[in-house]
């Protein structure tokens, strides 16, 4: 049964949602090959990657409370 992600999504962001549903279809079981495991852990690593990188680069400032900002792709 495929539900919309908007439908059953506790994430605030729909590309959070995105990228939790394109990391549990993965490993669903009719999607899964043991075979093949290596292969779909580094899709998961370059999903999150990918979706890191764009947090990072698409986060506006965010004022801290002791006055100084963060921004996106400082460390913390």
């Amino acid at each position: 049964m495929i539900m919309r992600i908007a439908e059953i999504s506790p994430f605030l962001m729909s590309s959070s949602a995105a990228v939790w549903s394109a990391m549990t279809t993965c490993w669903d079981r009719n999607v899964y090959v043991p075979q093949l495991a290596h292969r779909f852990w580094k899709l998961m690593l370059q999903i999150l990657s990918r979706y890191r990188t764009w947090i990072h680069n698409s986060l506006p400032l965010f004022p801290l409370d002791h006055g100084k900002s963060l921004l996106a792709n400082e460390k913390v």
